[in-house]
């Protein structure tokens, strides 16, 4: 069923196979889940040199927390893209020890932007982005209690879920909270780009980018889920990059501005 979690809710079934509807009203307490929680706040800084025909530069810094017990519509931390339709608040316990910070947040990001015309025909611009890694999680199999196969969640009820295996918040067996084992690798990134704009042909203009100059490729998703799917073992996988930023690549563009 598709609902609101950590709210009441009202269902509409056929309880007894007669074709007639029944409203079956459940509370949020009845039904376990804890309300949605995903609050993004940050402080922006930044200085700037207004372009005064020979150059322009502008520096921001951004300190953002963005923490909570659910990302939106997708569930990066394990790849899952279907929209509105995660795995996210499946069941309760998938919620016990979700609460920390999101996939996408940066808790530090710079950010520098330059231009320099070198003559009326030629320029040069760049930028700079630096942002700290993004968190880092061990999802796991729930604790399982002695002489069961079920999971079992701390406060939560015994049930057997199968066909999820690492969905909990648990590592080892023991809590290990979103967010708790750090964060991945800082990533940086340089850009580069020259323009030319011909006097001979006015509203002509030649342009090469270059992206990620110097070819950093940092981590930027690794495999969180500890166990493969119904097994107890722990996954080849777990750990293992999966994504790195995009390699050194470059752009020619040619164009042509006409006014009518």
């Amino acid at each position: 069923a598709l609902f609101n979690p950590g709210e009441d809710n009202t269902f509409t079934l056929d309880l007894n196979g007669d074709g007639k509807l029944e409203e079956i009203k459940l509370t949020a307490k009845d039904l376990g889940f804890p309300a949605v929680d995903r609050k993004y706040m940050a402080v922006d800084l930044f200085a700037e040199h207004p372009f005064d025909g020979t150059w322009y530069g502008k520096a921001t810094y951004t300190f953002a927390k963005n923490e909570g017990n659910f990302e939106g519509q997708l569930l990066s931390d394990i790849g899952q893209a279907d929209v509105s339709t995660s795995q996210a608040f499946d069941f309760p316990e998938f919620s016990v020890n979700s609460l920390g910070p999101l996939p996408n947040q940066r808790k530090h990001q710079l950010k520098l932007f330059g231009f320099y015309q070198l003559t009326p025909e030629w320029g040069v611009g760049g930028n700079l982005l630096w942002a700290s890694g993004r968190p880092r999680n061990c999802i796991g199999n729930a604790p399982v209690p002695t002489g069961s196969d079920a999971p079992y969640v701390e406060g939560g009820p015994v049930s057997n879920y199968s066909g999820y295996g690492s969905a909990y918040f648990f590592c080892n067996g023991v809590a290990s909270p979103r967010g708790s084992l750090g964060e991945l690798d800082p990533d940086m990134k340089m850009d580069m780009n020259v323009v030319y704009k011909p006097n001979f042909a006015k509203g002509f203009q030649f342009k090469v980018d270059v992206f990620n100059l110097f070819n950093n490729q940092s981590v930027e998703a690794i495999e969180e889920r500890r166990h493969a799917r119904g097994a107890t073992i722990v996954n080849t996988t777990y750990g293992q990059v999966q994504s790195y930023t995009a390699p050194r690549s470059v752009k020619l563009t040619a164009s042509y501005d006409y006014k009518f």
